[in-house]
């Protein structure tokens, strides 16, 4: 299966863990400074719930767009990938920074390509295309 995918930065691949940080520190220096504030009891549970929620979603850091013969597979940030068999792909557009894919009435998805590299996206413009042209002939 071919990929191409972009780069995250740090911030946003860590985003759960600096804001469950942020908020349990918080929480902890409210605990520590202001006298029988609970509230900083909040504050904590919150942290400690952004933090753990980031350790849930780790695997789905990365984002790409995979692609063979029979399907087309779209991770994003902190989702589960998105399967598009052949059979289900109404039609694929492609403009100057999103990917749409058309699957059904209401279905499919549209995702933004502006971060990927050009050389990924004009191989990727090229295989789809002939791939789904191949179909129509």
């Amino acid at each position: 299966m071919q990929k191409i995918s972009k780069t995250v930065s740090f911030f946003r691949r860590n985003y759960f863990y600096l804001m469950g940080a942020f908020w349990l520190l918080a929480g902890l220096f409210m605990l520590i400074y202001d006298d029988k504030d609970w509230l900083g009891l909040g504050y904590a549970g919150f942290g400690i719930a952004y933090s753990v929620y980031g350790v849930i979603k780790r695997k789905n850091t990365e984002e790409y767009i995979a692609w063979n013969s029979d399907r087309i597979e779209i991770g994003q940030m902190y989702n589960e990938p998105q399967i598009y068999k052949r059979e289900q792909i109404d039609s694929i557009h492609f403009s100057e920074n999103n990917l749409t894919i058309k699957s059904g009435v209401a279905g499919g998805t549209m995702l933004e390509i502006k971060d990927y590299r050009a050389q990924d996206l004009e191989r990727l413009k090229e295989e789809l295309n002939s791939y789904f042209n191949q179909e129509s002939a």
